[in-house]
C-alpha cells in the first residue's frame, strides 16, 4: 500500500460559521381580526400574494397596499390574526362569615370595605360589599349570585382589571381578559422576526383608541416601532383628553401617530413603507418631507398645526405644491423616528456581532487581546453607522477596562464589565434660516 499525503500532513479545519437569526428591521406586521386563514400569521412578498388570501375591501389588504405602494417598497410583510376582544370576568366567594370582621374588595387602585356585625352571614356581606363597590368609578358590572358569591364583569371587552380581597374571600377567574396586547404577546412568542407594527382599523373610533392605548403600552418595553393614525377631532384643538395627548403624557418612545382625515388608507403603513427598506446600517433617513403614495393630504389651519406640533403628532400636507410629511417625523416622546430606528439597529447588531464572536471561537481569552476582539466588533458596527449617515464621522470611540482594574470576582465568573462606547448622532436638517446682505 502506497503512502498518502495525509499520512505525513494531517490538516483539520473547524468551520467557525455558526449563524444567527438576524432581527428583521425591514419587516412589518399587520395585525387584525379576520378569518382569511387558520394560522396565526402568514408572510407575503407583494400585494399580489396578499390578494390571494384577502379581498381589496379587507382592512389587511388596505394596510398591505399602503405598505407596498411606496417607491422603495419592503421585501415582505407579515399579516397576523387576532381574536376579538373578550371581557374579563371574576367570581369572588365569601368563604367564611365572621362577626365584627373587615371585608375588603380592591379593584385596581380603588378599595371598598365593609365590617360585619353580629350574626354575620355571607349573603349580607356580599350585598353590603356590592352596594359600596357598585357606586364606584370602575367601568364594571357587579352581580350578586345570591349564594355567597358575586361576579365582576368588565363593561368594555379588552379592558383588564385587577382584583384583590381579604383572606376570607377567594377570587376565581371565570373569563380571561383578551385584547390586542395579549394577542400580540402570543404572536410574538410564536414568531418574532418583524420590527414594525400596524393594527387594522376597528368599527368605531372608541375601539380604535382602545387599541392604540393597549398597544402603545405593550410595545414600549419591546424592541420595535408601532405606527397608527386617526382623525380624532380633539387632537387639533387645545384639548388634553385626546389619544395623542394621552400618548404624549406617557412619553412613549415606540409609538408614533399620524393625524389624517385619510386614516382609512393607512398612512402609518405608508410611512413604514418608506422607512423600512432603508437599512439603518446602509442608508439613514428622516421621515420629515417624505411623500406617501396613495395617501391624501390634509388642509390644516395654522391653529391646528400648532396643536399637532405641541402634541408631537405627525401630519401630511402640501407645501409649495409638494405633498409631504410636514410634521417632524417623531414618536410620542418627541424623539425622531429615525433616531429610534437607528439606535435599535445599532444595539441589536452589536449584540448579534459579539455573540457570533463568542460562539464561533474556541474561546475569547479574558486578556487585553481578548477584550480587543470585543472592542473591534463594536467599532465595526459604529463605523457602519457612520457610513450610513447615522453617526458623525470621527465621533465613535470604544474603551475597555484595564485588565488590572477588573475585580477577580468578575474574572472568576468570566464576566467582562465596563466596556463603553460613545458616538454622536448625525441628525438631520429640518429647518433653515438664512440671513444675507446685498449691496451695490
Amino acid at each position: 500500500m502506497s503512502t498518502d499525503i495525509d499520512d505525513i500532513v494531517v490538516v483539520n479545519i473547524s468551520r467557525e460559521t455558526a449563524k444567527l437569526s438576524i432581527t428583521g428591521f425591514d419587516t412589518a406586521c399587520i395585525f387584525g381580526v379576520h378569518t382569511r386563514f387558520d394560522e396565526s400569521y402568514r408572510t407575503y412578498n407583494d400585494i399580489e400574494e396578499v390578494e390571494e388570501d384577502f379581498e381589496t375591501t379587507d382592512e389587511e389588504w388596505k394596510a398591505a397596499n399602503a405598505l407596498f405602494a411606496q417607491d422603495n417598497k419592503p421585501e415582505s410583510v407579515v399579516i397576523g390574526k387576532r381574536a376579538a376582544n373578550v371581557a374579563q370576568k371574576e367570581r369572588i366567594t365569601v368563604d367564611t362569615a365572621i362577626d365584627f370582621t373587615a371585608y375588603n374588595l380592591t379593584i385596581g387602585s380603588n378599595s371598598y370595605d365593609y365590617t360585619s356585625g353580629l350574626d354575620a352571614d355571607t349573603a349580607t356581606i356580599v350585598a353590603s360589599l356590592l352596594s359600596i363597590a357598585s357606586v364606584g368609578e370602575d367601568a364594571l358590572t357587579f352581580t350578586n349570585n345570591l349564594n355567597g358569591t358575586y361576579d365582576i364583569l368588565a363593561d368594555v371587552a379588552g379592558d383588564a382589571f385587577t382584583v384583590e380581597t381579604d383572606d376570607n374571600q377567594t377570587v376565581t377567574t371565570l373569563v380571561e381578559n383578551v385584547n390586542v396586547a395579549t394577542e400580540l404577546a402570543d404572536l410574538r412568542e410564536e414568531y418574532s422576526d418583524w420590527y414594525a407594527l400596524i393594527l387594522t382599523r376597528r368599527a368605531t373610533e372608541a375601539q380604535q383608541i382602545q387599541d392604540i392605548k393597549h398597544t402603545a403600552a405593550w410595545v414600549e418595553s419591546k424592541l420595535m416601532l408601532y405606527g397608527t393614525s386617526i382623525d380624532e377631532a380633539a387632537i387639533i384643538t387645545s384639548a388634553t383628553t385626546d389619544v395623542m395627548s394621552w400618548l404624549k403624557a406617557r412619553a412613549y418612545d415606540r409609538t408614533f401617530l399620524m393625524y389624517s382625515a385619510d386614516h382609512a388608507a393607512y398612512p402609518e403603513a405608508a410611512m413604514f413603507g418608506v422607512l423600512l427598506p432603508n437599512d439603518p446600517g446602509t442608508t439613514n433617513i428622516t421621515m420629515k418631507f417624505k411623500q406617501l403614495s396613495g395617501i391624501a393630504v390634509d388642509t390644516l389651519s395654522s391653529t391646528a398645526t400648532t396643536h399637532l406640533i405641541a402634541k408631537y403628532a405627525n401630519y401630511y400636507e402640501t407645501v409649495a405644491g409638494y405633498n409631504c410629511i410636514t410634521g417632524e417625523g417623531i414618536v410620542a416622546s418627541n424623539e425622531y423616528i429615525d433616531i429610534i430606528y437607528f439606535t435599535d439597529w445599532l444595539q441589536t447588531r452589536i449584540a448579534e456581532g459579539i455573540f457570533l464572536k463568542l460562539i464561533n471561537a474556541q474561546k475569547i481569552p479574558f486578556t487585553t487581546q481578548g477584550m480587543d476582539v470585543i472592542a473591534q466588533e463594536i467599532m465595526f458596527w459604529l463605523e457602519r453607522g457612520i457610513d450610513a449617515g447615522g453617526l458623525v464621522a470621527g465621533s465613535a470611540e470604544v474603551e475597555v477596562p484595564d485588565i488590572e482594574d477588573i475585580p477577580s470576582t468578575e474574572k472568576a465568573i468570566r464576566y467582562l464589565n465596563g466596556v463603553t462606547f460613545t458616538g454622536t448622532y448625525a441628525g438631520a436638517i429640518h429647518k433653515v434660516r438664512i440671513e444675507g446682505k446685498l449691496t451695490v
